[in-house]
């Protein structure tokens, strides 16, 4: 089994602190790109630093929300097809907490949810590279 790509618990934002710090600061502290259905925040910067420190563990949270998936497995069936995504392509995520949001209001294929969050990360790292020069 490759360990590379392993998505262990230690790597899924859970701390509601970090949560809420994620969404409370999206204008000026975080980079927001949406591509339908999925939409992304990224907190790259805290309150305090300039940057996240690179010794914090990169977490990540998954959303789907009850507003427009009413049914609980419709659910959880686009949030493990977003975690598989996530799980393949994490070379590609940028440095800092993320928030993958899913939009939505019917289940897409697995490969309409893999285009649209592959093509949200290339906006992402293009803005991160825009910035950082």
């Amino acid at each position: 089994m490759n360990n590379k790509l392993s998505l262990p618990k230690s790597k899924i934002l859970r701390s509601k602190i970090t949560i809420q710090s994620l969404f409370e600061n999206a204008d000026n502290l975080n980079i927001v790109s949406h591509q339908y259905p999925i939409r992304l925040v990224v907190q790259t910067r805290n309150e305090t630093t300039e940057k996240i420190e690179l010794t914090k563990q990169q977490q990540t949270l998954f959303v789907v929300s009850k507003k427009f998936l009413r049914n609980a497995t419709d659910r959880n069936r686009v949030r493990r097809q977003i975690k598989e995504v996530a799980r393949i392509n994490q070379q590609a995520f940028p440095v800092g907490n993320i928030a993958i949001m899913y939009t939505a209001n019917t289940v897409l294929p697995f490969n309409t949810i893999k285009n649209a969050l592959l093509r949200t990360l290339e906006k992402i790292n293009n803005q991160t590279s825009d910035t950082s020069c």
